[in-house]
């Protein structure tokens, strides 16, 4: 409860209007938010160029953008509101200290192959697509 707590003192207030972007795809990874007042629609961009294709609208309650702060890479979709609405955010440092450092066991890659061949599973939870461009041989897509 301490560190939800924590978690919530350092989030600060984003007020944003319809049809802007929140996150574009293929930018750093700044911040996780969380949807306190409106929809957003996540959408990627086609390879080769050729429009965007629509994943999922989300509202109040959904979070976004832990996936390119727990994997350090850029942003694999775009965020746009549907509508105007309130965000609440919190930075990649304190996402770090407050929420990665309390859910993960960092391993280097030894220690977790000694765990697989333990019985332990790889899993991905990249999108589909992400894990068959690029997956670790017998890793789980979830």
């Amino acid at each position: 409860a301490t560190n939800i707590q924590r978690v919530f003192a350092r989030m600060e207030q984003l007020e944003l209007k319809a049809d802007e972007v929140v996150v574009r795809q293929g930018s750093v990874g700044d911040y996780y938010y969380v949807i306190e007042r409106g929809y957003c629609e996540v959408s990627r961009a086609i390879v080769g160029g050729r429009g965007q294709i629509h994943l999922a609208d989300l509202g109040p309650g959904s979070a976004f953008g832990e996936e390119a702060l727990i994997a350090d890479a850029p942003r694999n979709a775009t965020v746009t509101m549907l509508s105007d609405g309130r965000l609440m955010r919190l930075p990649k440092r304190d996402f770090d200290e407050l929420i990665l450092s309390h859910v993960l066991e960092p391993l280097d890659y030894e220690a977790a192959a000694a765990r697989v061949a333990d019985g332990a599973v790889w899993l991905d939870v990249r999108y589909p697509e992400e894990h068959a461009n690029g997956g670790f041989a017998g890793s789980e897509n979830i």
